[in-house]
């Protein structure tokens, strides 16, 4: 089983190291979605998968708009108790800083949302 929210590498990696029988679920492909025409990444490629055997299942939430609003009235009371935390850093620069601050996300220095706070 393979749950994936980019495709992309990651996808096609798994692609080759699955079995016959494996099952993708797919929820998303970031990767094939973002940059210019040239640096995307192709879409899943369906018949790789169909050719191996495995089966890809598409994956989405569907909620009752009741389910919806009571999620938001617990989130936000959780939230402002705290009992939800997210990792952020800012970082204290000016506009040349924001290269530096993106790469470094990229590289795993950070954890969570990363901001620079343009002085």
């Amino acid at each position: 089983m393979f749950f994936d929210v980019v495709g992309g590498e990651q996808y096609q990696a798994a692609l080759q190291a699955a079995r016959p029988g494996a099952r993708f679920a797919l929820c998303g492909s970031l990767s094939s979605q973002l940059g210019d025409a040239a640096e995307r990444f192709p879409a899943p490629d369906q018949a790789a998968a169909q050719a191996g055997g495995i089966q890809l299942l598409p994956f989405s939430c569907h909620h009752t708009p009741d389910q919806i609003a009571a999620w938001r009235e617990h989130f936000s009371t959780w939230l402002g108790e705290g009992r939800f935390v997210y990792p952020q850093t800012v970082i204290e620069g000016g506009v040349e800083d924001v290269p530096r601050a993106f790469l470094s996300l990229l590289q795993g220095s950070y954890r969570g949302n990363v901001s620079v706070r343009l002085s």
